[in-house]
């Protein structure tokens, strides 16, 4: 599933003593962000909504760079027309 960065204010301070206290070993802030945001998910979006995201995720197929086939379009094929009718145009009706 394709990702978006996400950018909120906060104060600058505080989130370098976030990195500075959450030490080795522990989960990175971005991590402990993206943990927060998958629980308001599952909280806030209902479940079949969830499964219908997960399904749809699971059957696109993303085209990776350099994997795509360069193929030449080949305008579609015109049917034979079928001859008009051999009745003259002016049939005295």
């Amino acid at each position: 599933m394709k990702q978006i960065n996400l950018t909120i204010p906060y104060e600058e301070e505080k989130i370098e003593a976030i990195r500075q206290f959450s030490g080795e070993g522990k989960p990175s802030l971005e991590q402990e962000l993206s943990a927060l945001i998958d629980r308001l998910y599952h909280k806030t979006v209902p479940a079949p909504v969830r499964d219908f995201i997960a399904a749809r995720a699971e059957t696109a197929s993303p085209i990776t760079p350099g994997r795509r086939k360069n193929r030449a379009v080949e305008p579609p094929q015109s049917t034979p027309k079928a001859p008009a009718s051999e009745e003259p145009a002016d049939a005295g009706y």
